[in-house]
């Protein structure tokens, strides 16, 4: 079975946990980022991905963080869960998981404008109502400046793309005028 998989049977196993509690769940996925930061020092990351690392010291680890984070019970039962099957690993793929069924749970979804320019706030809105309109959930919105796509933008959402660039309009007129 694929990471990915598993990783989502996790955090749907965490979602189950902690259902019917928002605030639970808002913090769980707030510290879950955190544990993120472990990952971005390599050597920490090198211990905390290991198979051979004792679980002793990966408890010792996990429980150091939980609670200087003051995390929730469920949540330190969880890691420990994660240390007895050796899925530590995983924590980078649950947190993505958990994050989207969270949002999913909530009624939103994230996406992405990108543009050549920066929008103002009017024009944000405007595409946050008729993406809210569009999909009947909540979008968290945010903004990306790439000059590479030279005009009109593109929306990333999930895994779906509205490219309304200049660059790729021209990109298909140079394939059409070719062929």
């Amino acid at each position: 079975m694929s990471s990915d998989k598993v990783a989502t049977r996790y955090a749907a196993a965490l979602m189950d946990l902690t259902k019917n509690d928002s605030a639970v769940q808002s913090q769980i996925d707030e510290q879950l980022t955190a544990f993120l930061d472990l990952f971005n020092d390599k050597e920490v990351k090198k211990v905390i991905a290991s198979p051979i690392v004792s679980p002793d010291l990966l408890t010792a680890v996990f429980a150091n963080v939980t609670g200087q984070l003051n995390s929730p019970e469920v949540l330190k039962q969880f890691v420990r869960v994660l240390i007895e099957t050796r899925r530590t690993a995983l924590l980078p793929a649950i947190k993505e998981a958990f994050h989207k069924q969270l949002l999913t749970a909530q009624g939103s979804v994230e996406a992405t404008v990108v543009t050549a320019v920066a929008l103002d706030q009017s024009e944000l809105d405007g595409i946050r109502a008729k993406l809210e309109g569009l999909l009947n959930k909540k979008i968290l919105l945010s903004t990306q400046i790439d000059k590479s796509i030279l005009g009109g933008f593109v929306i990333k959402i999930d895994n779906s793309l509205i490219d309304m660039s200049l660059k790729t309009k021209l990109d298909n007129m140079t394939k059409f005028a070719v062929s």
